[in-house]
């Protein structure tokens, strides 16, 4: 076992490259489990023919309606291996939402991140880097001008603000590579923009830093860092060390109490060393680091907090609370005013790099959670467990998905107009997931649905996942799409937007990774 790629990761890399050939599958599987985003960029287009499969296996009931019929407008092939997961941005001006998505192959410390067309998946830029992109890119202003700009980030260094509409690479963080880890820089995770701290008209991003996978499990490692970083050229504006001198992979999330006062979430630890979870306010830490922090979670036993928590008003004081799922199975909710336990399921016994979605499962208007945890330990993980509980601590559904593992984030969005939310499911057939890329695959992307809680299967494939995929009207139609990233044997890594034929709700509660803001938050 690794240490894990965490997910909520933000990318950046500007060198363009033309398509390239597509190859076989002959990437090496990630080595480190995360949730979040990471992927191979190469080229070339393919169209997809997708086809519907049956219920999976020991899925749950299937509904007596069955799944609209699959339609994929494109589908293209890439050489570098794609756990990052993808964002749409406006790259040029068609009016259609495009795909921005990271890549890379740990073993070969190459990567880097692209941008496909939203309307017909050809590639419009890509950006080189030397190390994998395990994050999620994240939108910030980066320059002062009127385009968007985002942020990326990866192992061992790898840090880059690009511009969106150009593939530009406007500045890169250094040292990166051997030199980063020599200088204490590791991974970086998915940022956020915190606005413009200092009154230069750009962006400051908080990000998390941490991680050493050529260390073996259960060894020590470096500490990780919450650090600020500026927009302007990605220099440190404020760095301090994990306040239980940890590792980190969790991506931090911020939310303001009824006071104005901005609270920084964030997590240490790993797959097999233990960490917790911390909360600190912003001010103290831009002055004083982390010495202030104060615990929120401590861990069951040797795992510690990978996942982003997902932020929520769950008892309606109008502050956001704090919903994390653990590595170790742990899973609750803490009041965002005061830290005090709102609510707690724990499936100890199970793992989880997976955040929480925050749902709508009935009439009721307030804020539903819905979790899911890995039966094992990875990477023999062999079912899944799912969790629904409603805001007020409620078990409102409990299952067992024997033989299929998801390690993708749920998503929640009304898929047929009843004004609850349908839930999103990515999963793995149950195997060693480091020795299951040597052969096939099936691979099903469900959808349960919340009235009676049973499950259909959308669509089976060959292929695994480790990517959150991304539910969005990309072509502003009024029908809702899927973008999502596997892995095919015959095929490499591959990237798809498929129509849902559903119609787009009049909100998307948790439409992709770090929900419908890109921040973590659930919608006011």
């Amino acid at each position: 076992m690794r240490a894990p790629v965490l997910f909520a990761l933000g990318l950046l890399c500007a060198c363009p490259e033309g398509p390239s050939d597509p190859t076989p599958a002959d990437a090496g599987a990630p080595t480190d489990s995360g949730i979040g985003p990471s992927e191979d960029a190469g080229a070339g287009m393919d169209a997809a023919v997708a086809h519907d499969g049956g219920p999976a296996a020991d899925a749950g009931p299937a509904s007596d309606a069955g799944p609209e019929p699959v339609t994929g407008p494109w589908e293209v092939n890439r050489r570098q291996p794609m756990v990052s997961s993808p964002r749409a941005f406006h790259v040029n001006d068609d009016g259609i939402l495009d795909v921005v998505i990271g890549r890379g192959s740990e073993f070969d410390e190459n990567g880097g991140v692209d941008a496909f067309s939203g309307g017909d998946g050809q590639l419009l830029w890509s950006v080189d880097g030397d190390q994998e992109m395990v994050g999620t890119a994240s939108p910030a202003e980066l320059d002062g001008d009127e385009g968007q700009e985002l942020v990326i980030g990866g192992r061992n260094g790898e840090l880059h603000g690009i511009d969106v509409a150009t593939g530009e690479r406007l500045w890169r963080w250094s040292p990166f590579g051997q030199d980063g880890k020599d200088a204490g820089w590791y991974n970086f995770y998915t940022c956020q923009s915190l606005g413009d701290l200092d009154g230069d008209l750009v962006d400051e991003l908080l990000c998390a830093n941490g991680g050493d996978s050529a260390i073996d499990p259960f060894q020590a490692r470096p500490p990780g860092h919450l650090t600020v970083l500026s927009g302007a050229d990605g220099s440190v504006y404020r760095s301090a060390v994990m306040p239980d001198g940890a590792e980190t992979y969790m991506s931090p999330v911020v939310f303001r109490r009824r006071d104005g006062t901005q609270v920084v979430v964030f997590g240490s630890g790993g797959e097999t060393l233990a960490g917790s979870l911390w909360w600190i306010p912003m001010t103290e830490f831009l002055e004083a680091g982390l010495a202030a922090a104060e615990e929120l979670m401590a861990p069951a036993n040797f795992r510690g907090a990978i996942a982003p928590p997902s932020l929520a008003d769950l008892n309606g004081d109008g502050t956001l609370d704090v919903i994390v799922a653990f590595f170790d199975g742990q899973f609750a909710a803490f009041d965002g005013e005061t830290g005090a336990e709102l609510w707690r399921f724990d499936e100890l016994g199970t793992e989880t790099q997976a955040s929480p979605a925050v749902c709508h499962f009935n009439a009721d208007g307030e804020a539903d959670v819905f979790a899911s945890f890995a039966q094992g330990v990875f990477p023999n993980w062999r079912g899944t467990v799912l969790k629904a509980v409603s805001a007020d601590g409620q078990l409102l559904h409990r299952e067992i998905l024997e033989d299929l593992v998801i390690i993708a984030t749920p998503l929640c969005a009304d898929l047929d107009g009843d004004g609850l939310d349908e839930v999103f499911l990515s999963a793995n057939t149950g195997q060693d997931l480091e020795a299951g890329f040597g052969g096939p695959m099936p691979h099903f992307l469900l959808i349960m649905n919340p009235v009676d809680w049973s499950i259909t299967t959308w669509l089976e494939q060959e292929g695994m996942t480790f990517s959150t995929p991304l539910i969005a009207d990309l072509d502003a139609d009024g029908q809702l799409e899927l973008i999502s990233a596997r892995y095919q044997r015959r095929a490499g890594w591959r990237l798809a937007r498929r129509d849902l034929q559903a119609v787009v709700p009049e909100r998307l509660s948790w439409p992709g990774y770090l929900g419908p803001l890109l921040n973590g938050r659930a919608h006011p």
